[in-house]
């Protein structure tokens, strides 16, 4: 292997002082908590051999599928119904998920079958729009005529001091009746801003889904900016709450109230691009319930251990696809100002879910397992009803009441991702000086030799770019008998310990 181009060929005399015997054996940064499989069996069955089935021959972590399975369901039940956990507590059936996944994962593959239903209705109903779309220009047309000639009898009219009353009240008729434009339901959205998100759902189509492995809408973009966080985040709040949000027009001048709407994130974004995001929030994304409204997992990697495997059967992928078609089909009411259908938990549900409710809170209490995590908890048992208000639609539709098999198994989810998002969020919080140490460590085992301090200044990890940074990341890993530090000269020469080149 060829040396990377800033790796500085260091004389023998450095070589010498930076490979000295007698190392110790090397002690890890940090104890890395790993996470527990994902409950493939608690999913009901079709929805778990969808699971199966993708994975199989897509070979991407268990994890990340089944969130891009369950945001697709998401995605086609959000405009079914509500979900109401009691008197008083009724709210939307999306959820929120994020999954903390490197480029090369292959969640674009999965969110390409899993979504091959929902897009196959967008499709079709945009080539039954086409003729509708003929007919409103066609109208629009004879429309601003009348307008134009209306008003162009009130000005002479006006204009000569006669009375216009009459032409006014015209006028207000032809406003009042002025052609609706054709509605054609648009479901998926990629990346965009929360302002043209909003004004596209205000306009047109209440009910969407961002399902992405790019997550610009959450880690990126002019609403996420600085000066546009606070704002961007409770709009995305707001409607994973289905509340009311007011959509302002800035090529009319007007405001429009979007009402009733829906929204599904399923979004698979770089560890080190949500790290910088929590960072530069300075705690508003954690402090505004942002982060707790999601159901986050952090899967390992199956890169390097996917071997080529023809696609076998894809039966309950495509009745999968198919079922949320047919869900996604029937959400054409929501256009029309008619009220959700509601979905009770039925009584054994709702104990099962008043348990799980009850089980969480109790380990808020300090020094208990979510003492620290106390804005992810909150929202759980909600999580909880929401997903198993999906598994109703999928399997009955808007009808009947949620069964406890359904709540419990949501639950069992829901408890995973609450660990995963525990797991994660404890590993984002740890120290600067810790995680600077940790992305030195990374960039030193991945150069050839022995590097001096003043390559890694030039050329390494961001935070070790200072000298005190540098310093400090230094002494966590010498500490550790990760590295040595030896003077040569005017030099500093940081060497690897040869047991960690070796896998040890």
């Amino acid at each position: 292997m060829s040396a990377l181009p800033f790796t500085r060929k260091i004389s023998p005399e450095e070589a010498a002082a930076a490979a000295a015997p007698d190392w110790e054996d090397p002690l890890p940064l940090t104890e890395h908590e790993v996470g527990d499989p994902y409950p493939l069996d608690a999913l009901p069955d079709p929805i778990k051999t969808t699971v199966q089935e993708v994975q199989g021959f897509i070979q991407a972590p268990t994890a990340l599928v089944a969130a891009s399975v369950l945001s697709a369901l998401s995605a086609a039940a959000q405009g079914l119904a509500n979900v109401q956990r009691d008197k008083g507590l009724v709210g939307p059936c999306s959820l929120y998920f994020l999954s903390i996944a490197e480029s090369g994962e292959r969640k674009s593959a999965i969110d390409t079958t899993v979504l091959e239903g929902i897009r196959a209705y967008e499709i079709e109903e945009e080539e039954s729009a086409k003729g509708l779309r003929k007919i409103h220009a066609a109208k629009f047309r004879s429309w601003e005529a009348q307008v134009e000639g209306v008003t162009s009898s009130i000005r002479a009219d006006a204009k000569g001091g006669k009375p216009v009353g009459a032409l006014e009240s015209k006028l207000m008729d032809l406003e009042r009746n002025k052609p609706r434009p054709v509605i054609v339901p648009r479901a998926l959205w990629d990346d965009t801003t929360t302002e043209a998100l909003i004004a596209g759902m205000a306009s047109n189509w209440p009910s969407a889904a961002i399902i992405s492995a790019e997550a610009g809408v959450v880690f990126g973009g002019h609403s996420m900016k600085k000066d546009n966080l606070t704002g961007g985040l409770a709009t995305l709040n707001k409607l994973w709450s289905g509340e009311p949000i007011r959509a302002d027009r800035k090529t009319e001048g007007a405001s429009v109230i979007l009402n009733s709407g829906r929204l599904t994130l399923g979004l698979a974004v770089q560890e080190s691009v949500v790290r910088q995001f929590f960072e530069s929030s300075k705690g508003i994304a954690r402090g505004s319930g942002f982060a707790a409204r999601f159901l986050i997992s952090w899967p390992a990697s199956t890169q390097g251990t996917r071997f080529y495997k023809s696609i076998g059967t894809t039966l309950a992928t495509s009745k999968f696809t198919a079922r949320l078609k047919a869900m996604i089909g029937a959400t054409e009411l929501l256009v029309d100002g008619c009220d959700l259908k509601t979905v009770p938990l039925s009584p054994a549900g709702k104990t099962a879910w008043v348990s799980f409710h009850d089980g969480i809170e109790g380990e808020l209490l300090p020094d208990r397992e979510f003492a620290d995590n106390k804005d992810s908890a909150s929202k759980a048992a909600e999580n909880v009803a929401r997903l198993a208000c999906l598994f109703h639609l999928f399997e009955h539709g808007p009808s009947g009441q949620i069964s406890a098999e359904h709540v419990e198994a949501a639950a069992a989810i829901v408890t995973w991702h609450l660990f995963e998002g525990k797991r994660f969020l404890g590993e984002i919080a740890q120290p600067a000086d810790q995680i600077a140490a940790e992305r030195l460590d990374a960039w030193l085992l991945q150069q050839q030799g022995p590097v001096s301090a003043t390559t890694i200044m030039h050329k390494g990890p961001a935070d070790t770019r200072k000298r005190s940074a540098l310093d400090k990341a230094l002494q966590e890993l010498v500490a550790c008998h990760r590295v040595r530090v030896s003077k040569v000269g005017k030099s500093s020469i940081v060497s690897v310990n040869p047991a960690l080149r070796q896998g040890g």
